[in-house]
């Protein structure tokens, strides 16, 4: 079991590459915690991201989840620290001198390279996502017609994930 340094030093290492967002973490998050160290389970992580998504505030609550399913109590603030920590101290520092620098030609270079990194990192959360989330060739089909109704019939999200859940809830019993 780890201790609360480790769970508290990953976490800070995650917070510390977010670039992209939550979603841009989530193919590292799961090589770390459920395929290198076992700390979770593939079915904990993808419920822990759920949740995290379900829950108001951060996208990125399912840290506090992992954490707490790691290490109880104090492996949920040390994930919650650990992740959050380095954003907040960036943006502050970068927010007193954004301002001045903004215009600056390597400013705006960093900027135009940060977001197809951004955009990778992002796409290879949504494919670990994907692989961990489909049990079957029904949940893809599912997943294929409620993006089909969300893009071209204008479905509202909220009421795909709730058909989606009822019908992937449904298959289930039935499977």
């Amino acid at each position: 079991m780890p201790d609360f340094l480790s769970v508290l030093l990953e976490f800070l290492r995650f917070g510390a590459i977010a670039f992209g967002g939550g979603i841009a973490l989530i193919s590292e998050m799961n090589r770390v915690l459920v395929v290198e160290n076992a700390w979770l389970s593939p079915r904990v992580f993808i419920d822990g991201f759920a949740l995290g998504q379900f829950v108001p505030g951060p996208n990125m609550l399912s840290v506090v989840f992992y954490g707490y399913r790691t290490f109880g109590v104090t492996g949920a603030l040390a994930a919650w620290l650990g992740m959050f920590t380095p954003g907040a101290v960036l943006s502050i520092l970068a927010s007193s001198v954004w301002a001045r620098v903004r215009d600056a030609p390597w400013a705006q270079a960093i900027r135009a390279a940060l977001l197809p990194i951004g955009f990778g990192l992002s796409a290879g959360g949504v494919l670990t996502l994907a692989q961990a989330s489909f049990q079957g060739i029904s949940s893809v089909i599912l997943a294929g017609l409620l993006g089909y109704l969300v893009y071209s019939r204008r479905l509202s999200l909220i009421a795909a994930v709730f058909v989606g859940g009822a019908i992937g809830a449904g298959l289930s019993l039935f499977a």
